[in-house]
């Protein structure tokens, strides 16, 4: 298994060296850190395996926890994005989606450490093939949370510095932002009535049971409940005033993206999914395709709108989706989740620079 995730990181570092040698920057950068998690991924399973049959559990979850410092990278992470002072209207769409990564890097640091919890204290619960499963799982987590935590640093060293309208109050920023929440949570709300609770039923299982179940197997869902997590934690970190519309808006960003996405997945497209959740098929596969070419146009009257105050993040979410849409069906949906926040991120550009 671990070897057919080395062959599969070289194939994605191959793409990287591809797209870079087609001046495709933001795809090249993309796959390069793709790669880089996916080995950083094997060889953090390695070892825990390594100590887990050498020295037990506790062996491993300390190694587990002694590699994987993302408690101390994010916290030092937000610091930096908090001594940030925005020049340009620009530069605060970067800082905000620095924090819609850093939202969702601390939900899956959250998450982590709930599964690493539950083993410390219920492993005799657990067959010998559970507990290391649960401990990769763990890991997994662990390492998408750095991910994360680097894309935010990285969303802040090459997205600032750019544009000329002034960046806006914090007040103009938070009403966006409410905006946006709001939406997020009827969009949630429709999802989890017409798609998951007719699951359960047919399933027999409990409302509680089933999002724990969709959460495991749906990565769209993961990542909606993590940075449900993160804005709640992090929010006693960077307070609740004016001062907090940068994570408010992350938040609000990525809770928007996602929750079209698992309408657009699961209900426009009407993905048709097994017990285990496994897509079978999807009952409308040319919407798919249509809403990829109207994606793409919006987002790019979206960017040309905001001119020279369009966002880096834009650009690089735009550049990724072209490239993206290309590929399997996965690939597409991936596309089409980067255009919307694409335009998304253009969309609030132009309308903070008076466009």
């Amino acid at each position: 298994m671990l070897a057919d995730q080395v062959l599969e990181a070289d194939q994605v570092a191959g793409e990287a060296d591809q797209a870079l040698g087609q001046g495709l920057a933001a795809v090249a950068y993309s796959n390069a850190e793709d790669a880089a998690s996916r080995m950083e991924m094997v060889n953090l399973t390695a070892g825990i395996l390594e100590r887990y049959l050498t020295g037990g559990l506790d062996d491993a979850v300390d190694y587990l926890q002694a590699t994987m410092a993302v408690e101390t990278e994010l916290s030092a992470v937000v610091d930096l994005l908090q001594a940030e002072s925005p020049r340009t209207v620009s530069d605060q769409l970067a800082l905000f989606d620095a924090y819609s990564e850093i939202g969702i890097a601390e939900g899956l640091r959250l998450v982590g450490n709930s599964i690493v919890n539950d083993l410390i204290q219920n492993a005799g619960n657990y067959t010998e093939e559970e507990l290391v499963t649960k401990l990769a799982t763990a890991a997994g987590y662990y390492t998408l949370a750095s991910d994360f935590v680097q894309l935010a640093r990285d969303a802040v060293d090459v997205g600032m510095g750019f544009g000329s309208a002034p960046a806006v109050e914090p007040e103009k920023a938070m009403r966006i932002a409410e905006t946006m929440r709001r939406a997020a949570e009827a969009n949630m709300a429709l999802f989890e009535s017409t798609i998951i609770e007719p699951w359960a039923q047919q399933y027999g299982l409990s409302m509680d049971a089933a999002k724990g179940v969709w959460q495991n197997a749906e990565m769209y869902y993961l990542l909606a409940e993590a940075t449900r997590l993160g804005i709640n934690t992090l929010g006693q970190q960077v307070g609740s005033g004016p001062e907090s519309a940068g994570l408010v808006f992350g938040h609000s960003q990525s809770a928007y993206t996602l929750s079209a996405m698992l309408i657009a997945k699961h209900y426009s497209l009407g993905a048709q999914v097994d017990q285990d959740l496994n897509i079978v098929g999807y009952q409308n596969e040319k919407a798919l395709a249509e809403m990829l070419d109207f994606a793409d146009r919006r987002a790019r009257e979206l960017i040309n709108l905001a001119g020279d105050d369009a966002s880096i993040s834009a650009l690089f979410y735009y550049e990724n989706a072209r490239m993206l849409r290309q590929g399997d069906a996965e690939d597409q949906m991936t596309a089409l989740s980067y255009y919307w926040q694409a335009a998304l991120l253009a969309q609030v550009g132009a309308y903070m620079a008076g466009k």
